[in-house]
């Protein structure tokens, strides 16, 4: 009998993800934190400039209005009580199709860009209140629908909020609009302690950095599926966070995961392209799917999927003839067909021979070995918290 109750001790508050906060969290927290949970406006906020878009959102710099008089232009210089206030909008797009009212109670896949919103809503929010928006993903603020066309809103659409924390992501900084990298991005990524300490320095921290958050959203049963320099904001505060999430499954709930629906960016894509076997059922309760998951983590390691598009990058950073668009294709189509064995990679491709590998091979290789065991099938390749462990990391850099 006391070994049952361990046991099920284990099951209920130990097991990854964990059985007991993520049934507090969908049937308790979530729903009071929807009905009780403060209510966001059109008029507190007023659009600034357009940062960019994608298929099913674009993203604008905004302003918290200190009050309903205050009033802002385009272009406007921002005095610095102004650009404390600073957030990020995201307008939903409308694609016409019908939005499910119970899509997120129900648990399944995101048919359409309202309910890809809805998504990305309802992931910010499980991780805003399991404390990762200061360490995981950007701080989340909220949600609103739109009440009319006035200032560059749209009425009945859905805006996603973000306090405002940086504009350059590690795609920008990789494609040489901050400079020169891994220098344009040493003073904002590494403490002053640490500056001075060149490239290798740099792409350690930013390293251990995106496999940190990683590890906070695997926790939380989370999968991103879409990880690529895009969608990884550097802060002024040192940090390296997740954005969107509107691609992202929840396996301990079931939501937005379909066996045979893959979103990732195909330069980035794992060979296994989907997160888990196609033969896998979806779950038919988000109850189920979360007595389940502790299984599900355990026997097919669906955080892999997202460690492999982190070794590409890895890649990237490390190797600078590797930045290019080109580049990348060439090495997706290399892999391909050298069945993702880097090593084999290395020795026989032509792209290969062309490339500088001096920073993963610095400290007996510990950089190109940590590059190896993420870059190669699921069977072989590291969880985030394993890769945290990995020699490469106890190196000064």
């Amino acid at each position: 009998m006391g070994l049952l109750r361990l046991a099920a001790f284990w099951f209920l508050f130990l097991a990854k993800p964990s059985v007991a906060y993520n049934l507090l969290d969908f049937y308790v927290l979530g729903p009071l934190e929807a009905a009780l949970g403060p209510r966001l406006r059109q008029d507190k906020y007023a659009l600034l400039e357009k940062l960019g878009g994608g298929n099913f959102g674009q993203v604008y710099k905004g302003l918290r209005r200190a009050g309903a008089e205050e009033t802002v232009q385009v272009g406007q210089e921002l005095d610095p009580g102004q650009k404390r206030r600073r957030v990020v909008l995201k307008r939903i797009r409308s694609d016409g199709r019908e939005e499910r009212s119970d899509f997120l109670a129900s648990g399944s896949l995101a048919s359409g860009s309202a309910e890809v919103g809805q998504v990305e809503q309802y992931m910010n929010s499980k991780l805003r209140r399991g404390g990762l928006t200061g360490s995981c993903i950007a701080r989340y603020t909220g949600t609103f629908i739109g009440e009319s066309f006035e200032g560059g809103f749209s009425k009945g659409e859905r805006w996603l909020v973000w306090d405002f924390e940086s504009d350059a992501t590690l795609g920008t900084a990789l494609c040489g609009d901050l400079g020169e990298f891994p220098e344009c991005v040493e003073d904002i990524v590494l403490s002053p302690l640490s500056l001075g300490r060149g490239g290798a320095k740099v792409v350690q921290t930013l390293m251990r950095k995106i496999l940190t958050a990683l590890n906070g959203l695997h926790n939380e049963g989370i999968v991103h599926r879409d990880i690529k320099p895009d969608n990884l904001l550097i802060t002024n505060s040192r940090e390296v966070k997740l954005i969107d999430l509107g691609a992202a499954t929840d396996l301990s709930t079931g939501i937005n995961f379909s066996p045979d629906a893959g979103l990732a960016d195909p330069l980035y894509m794992p060979p296994e392209e989907y997160v888990l076997p196609v033969k896998t059922p979806p779950p038919p309760t988000p109850l189920l799917a979360v007595l389940g998951a502790p299984l599900l983590w355990f026997t097919q390691a669906p955080n892999k999927f997202d460690t492999y598009s982190t070794g590409i990058m890895f890649l990237e950073m490390a190797v600078p003839e590797l930045r290019t668009r080109a580049a990348r294709t060439a090495l997706s189509q290399d892999l391909q067909d050298f069945k993702h064995d880097l090593k084999r990679w290395r020795r026989e491709s032509r792209l290969a021979q062309s490339c500088d590998f001096s920073l993963l091979d610095r400290g007996l290789g510990s950089g190109w070995d940590l590059a190896c065991r993420l870059v190669c099938p699921r069977k072989k390749r590291l969880t985030a918290a394993q890769a945290l462990m990995h020699p490469y990391f106890a190196l000064g850099g």
